[in-house]
């Protein structure tokens, strides 16, 4: 009997304790046929976003500020002009992520790319 507490017990700490969570910091983008948005993750818990036409340049004086947390389904920010988005996340894998956006009669998904040196990641 106590060999099996010890192994269920094993089996949940490996699980919970040492289990991989992707890494939501860092620069991400993503873009369809004629809008592109970035957003930037900061380790602080602060984020900046820009969104224009596709092919646009990112100038810092475009981008909106705000925090964010992270949970294991939710992406939930808090601008700088005080309003408030709760936004469906979910990883692909380290390197992209689905934003579902909208309500349930129009949902939208964006899937974000990380930017690893200037370059988008492509899997």
């Amino acid at each position: 009997m106590k060999k099996a507490i010890g192994i269920i017990l094993f089996l949940f700490l490996n699980k919970y304790s040492f289990g991989q969570t992707h890494s939501i910091v860092g620069a991400w983008f993503w873009s369809d046929s004629t809008k592109q948005t970035s957003i930037f993750f900061k380790q602080d818990g602060s984020i900046q976003m820009h969104s224009g036409s596709k092919g646009g340049e990112i100038l810092t004086k475009n981008l909106r500020n705000g925090t964010y947390i992270l949970t294991s389904k939710m992406l939930k920010i808090k601008w700088v002009d005080n309003t408030e988005e709760k936004i469906k996340i979910n990883f692909v894998d380290k390197h992209s992520f689905v934003l579902t956006v909208g309500d349930k009669n129009k949902k939208t998904e964006q899937t974000f790319r990380r930017v690893v040196d200037e370059e988008v990641i492509e899997e």
